[in-house]
């Protein structure tokens, strides 16, 4: 399977949707680093997992808030260190896109979505350590 440039380029503007969402509505600046998760975890998510808790984000709603803020995630861990070890987006038949190299698949898109969901049980930060580790052949 071939990277889809075209994907990449849908998934990087679904990424600045939450970069500027971030900014306008919690007043906090993402910029494709690390550290960012903590922001994430620690002043974006408890909120947006509130309301969603409180039925005041419906299903589309979570779901769009789920892809925005996994390609987010998912660009971060391509910027970050996948994309120099081969990595890209790719279309999957079985949902959705996801970051590929040979046979290893991340689902960032689907991680914020659990996360978003089911609390920060399921907190994004050591999916981030998992797939470093698993994209610098640290599990074999």
């Amino acid at each position: 399977m071939m990277p889809n440039e075209e994907l990449s380029e849908k998934v990087k503007a679904m990424s600045e949707q939450a970069v500027a969402m971030a900014a306008d509505v919690f007043e906090i600046r993402l910029s494709y680093q690390k550290e960012d998760m903590d922001l994430l975890e620690e002043r974006i998510f408890p909120v947006l997992e509130k309301m969603i808790a409180e039925g005041k984000i419906n299903e589309n709603g979570t779901v769009q808030m789920a892809v925005f803020f996994g390609a987010y995630l998912g660009e971060l861990i391509l910027r970050s260190f996948a994309a120099e070890l081969g990595y890209a987006w790719h279309d999957e038949e079985d949902g959705p896109p996801r970051i590929v190299c040979g046979t290893n698949k991340f689902n960032p898109l689907a991680k914020v979505r659990k996360r978003l969901t089911q609390g920060s049980g399921d907190d994004i930060r050591p999916f981030y350590d998992v797939c470093q580790k698993v994209a610098q052949g640290g599990f074999q």
